[in-house]
């Protein structure tokens, strides 16, 4: 009997070590955690040439990620505002983490170029800005385009539209039903190539169609006319778009847009000034609600998450497509 009794005991033992390494080794390794970032008053990290800084503030949002621990794992089993991603899913094949990043850093300036076009553009300022076309520069693991496009491509037109930055790409695409094709003019080893990919669904935005492609904007030059320093070496991504473009019309205007109040604005944002989805607007919203922001604008994309997350976190969520409406919205409310 004792002997059976010390068996059982070492087999619980060799469970719970094993159960130990998983929890040290595999999970930091294979997982991250993303939860509520900070909110930052963008008028704290943009400075227009002769502009001035009101009393309101405008923030963008981020969300905060890091290695996943056992703790952190429990916790999302209750907790919305803790959870739970495969790096395999947002890192992309055979990148460190180090180049992720740096990947976040060229969309995050590219997102900068964007802004400042729209917002002077907006206050009919003389503006200029292009692109060589859009590289291409990896690929989710599950892309209907990995087996068509290859590395270094130059994307340089989709159905038979020219384009030469990455969001004009984007907005294309993702105006497609997912599962419709689309064709890319491709320039590759110097020779031009028309290529068909069949669309897929984003897993961050249901009923959103995309190719599964990570790109930046080759060689993007532009001309405005006063100089924006920008301080977002803390940011990466192109979800702050939507935030910087209105700081940087709310220090040309003479009124306040904001009116006094405290916004938080997350979206992309394109040439035209529309607002484009963005990954965990929940998480966003929470980050709002907790530095007692007065409303949330977030792209009309995200809509059905994001007025869910609104409500359970009991702050108002406004949806919009373009810029213009949040301009709108404010001066009559």
């Amino acid at each position: 009997m004792e002997r059976r009794k010390t068996s059982i005991f070492g087999k619980v033992v060799l469970v719970l070590l094993v159960l130990a390494v998983f929890a040290v080794f595999y999970i930091p390794r294979n997982y991250m955690i993303e939860m509520p970032g900070n909110t930052e008053p963008v008028k704290n990290v943009i400075q227009v040439e002769g502009g001035h800084k009101s009393e309101s503030e405008i923030r963008l949002v981020a969300v905060s990620s890091r290695d996943a621990d056992p703790i952190s794992l429990l916790r999302s089993f209750w907790d919305p505002n803790i959870q739970i991603a495969n790096k395999e899913d947002v890192i992309p094949e055979g990148w460190t983490y180090d180049e992720y990043n740096n990947y976040l850093v060229a969309r995050m300036e590219e997102s900068q170029v964007m802004a400042q076009y729209v917002a002077f553009d907006t206050l009919n300022m003389d503006v200029k800005m292009k692109g060589e076309g859009v590289e291409v520069i990896s690929f989710m693991e599950n892309s209907p385009a990995k087996d068509k496009l290859k590395e270094n491509d130059l994307i340089v037109g989709v159905d038979g539209k020219e384009i030469t930055v990455s969001q004009e790409l984007i907005d294309i695409v993702s105006n497609k039903t997912p599962g419709e094709d689309v064709e890319f003019m491709v320039v590759r080893d110097g020779q031009n190539e028309n290529i068909t990919v069949t669309t897929m669904e984003s897993d961050e935005t249901p009923g959103k169609s995309v190719v599964g492609v990570y790109i930046v904007t080759r060689s993007l030059s532009y001309e405005f006319p006063k100089k924006v320093t920008f301080d977002m070496s803390k940011y990466g991504g192109p979800s702050g778009g939507a935030a910087m473009t209105l700081e940087i019309i709310n220090q040309l205007t003479d009124r306040d847009i904001a009116g006094g109040k405290k916004i938080a604005v997350t979206g992309t944002v394109d040439m035209d000034g529309k607002v484009g989805a963005i990954g965990g607007v929940d998480l966003k919203i929470a980050a709002a609600k907790r530095d007692g922001m007065d409303l949330f604008f977030c792209p009309e994309e995200n809509k059905d998450l994001a007025l869910k997350a609104g409500e359970r976190e009991g702050i108002k969520v406004i949806p919009v497509e373009h810029i213009s409406e949040i301009m709108e919205y404010l001066s009559q409310n």
